[in-house]
């Protein structure tokens, strides 16, 4: 296992359940886990495949642990095979971050399914959850001035199941409602198009966007040039 600054690695440790000296199902190469604002995101790519069915992952807490099924081709069509073919594809699944516990590690392996039901193991890879934020906090714009568009943070210690983003003008009048409903990650990000509620691009000027939820509220200026 490789483990290099919440990235995890895999070297590809494969095994071939059938025990004989056939030629693999799949050449998989580049398998590694990152951790981001939305959980962890698998990534893996085939240089070829023969008769493959499928993916199917596996997640443990420790390296040599119970390693439990949390994804597979039979109910994700991405994690689905292309059967044969001699050029492969690359692959990405998402453990989203509600399942996962904060600056914990966890352990990956990847398995392809072939058409006979042969079986071959990747991995395990180690990566490690991002901290929760300590408090909430509206970030500021970027960039800021702008044009054409602009992206806002807000860092969450905790879930939200009610939540509102709404761009104002400099006169407080409402440009547009930009987000709401509930948000369950710590890290949310979103960008502004410039436009109105009615998609038109609004003037240059000074504008104010403005979150509030049952645990927090905040406003911040922003400036949108042409």
């Amino acid at each position: 296992i490789n483990h290099y600054a919440g990235i995890g690695i895999g070297l590809l440790a494969l095994v071939n359940t059938n025990g004989n000296d056939q030629a693999l199902p799949v050449e998989l190469t580049g398998l590694s886990a990152a951790p981001d604002d939305n959980g962890i995101q698998l990534s893996w790519q085939t240089l070829s495949e023969s008769n493959n069915l499928g993916f199917e992952i596996y997640r443990s807490t420790a390296e040599s642990g119970t390693y439990e099924q949390v994804a597979s081709y039979r109910s994700d069509e991405n994690l689905l095979g292309l059967g044969t073919s001699a050029t492969g594809r690359a692959y990405s699944w998402r453990d989203p971050q509600a399942g996962l516990v904060a600056q914990t590690d966890y352990f990956y392996k990847i398995c392809d399914v072939s058409l006979s039901g042969e079986v071959s193991w990747h991995g395990p890879l180690q990566v490690q959850t991002l901290a929760i934020p300590e408090k909430f906090a509206l970030r500021q714009n970027y960039p800021n001035p702008f044009n054409p568009s602009t992206t806002i943070a807000l860092e969450l210690p905790q879930f939200v199941k009610d939540s509102r983003l709404i761009i104002y003008d400099i006169a407080g009048r409402k440009v547009r409602t930009l987000y709401e409903g509930a948000i369950q990650q710590h890290r949310f990000k979103i960008v502004w198009n410039g436009d109105n509620e009615h998609g038109a691009r609004v003037a240059t000027g000074v504008y104010f966007y403005h979150f509030s939820s049952p645990h927090y509220q905040a406003v911040r200026k922003m400036i949108l040039i042409k």
